[in-house]
This record gives C-alpha cells, sequence and structure tokens, in this order.
C-alpha cells in the first residue's frame, strides 16, 4: 500500500500524524513502513510504503519506491 498525503488543504502534517499513530497501534509485527517526503515546487507530500516482511518482492518494491521519489512521483518510461 502506499499512503500519501498531500498539501492542497495545509492540513497533510497532521494527516501524517494521524496516520503514523493508527499504524501504530493497530499494526503487528507482521508489516514494514517506509517514509518519505517529496517537497515539490507547488506543495509537499508525505509518502509511506506499507508492505508485509514476507513479501517476496521486498527488494524490489523498496527500489521501485525510492526511484520513484527520486523523480518526484512521475514514473518515467515504461
Amino acid at each position: 500500500m502506499i499512503m500519501v498525503c498531500d498539501s492542497l488543504d495545509g492540513k497533510e502534517e497532521k494527516r501524517r500524524k494521524l496516520f503514523d499513530h493508527w499504524f501504530d497501534v493497530y499494526s503487528d509485527d507482521t508489516l514494514l513502513k517506509y517514509d518519505a517526503a517529496a517537497p515539490l515546487e507547488s506543495y509537499h507530500l508525505f509518502i509511506s510504503l506499507i508492505f508485509k516482511k514476507t513479501n517476496p518482492n521486498k527488494e524490489l518494491l523498496l527500489q521501485s519506491f525510492f526511484e520513484l521519489l527520486k523523480t518526484d512521483l512521475y514514473q518515467i518510461g515504461f
């Protein structure tokens, strides 16, 4: 799962904190969560990637997630 909090209404930080709280309270030890921020020209994003620890594609998911962040969340090429 990818969770995105944008700044279009100025409440991105509050949403990120609430989502982090929910994750801390309700997730079990089977999930991994990676967080990132993307400060773009016109707005700011907080992004989280969540998946099961046992996912056989863990390295590919992480590589793809961080590569996408490098391109300001635009996929280059298909």
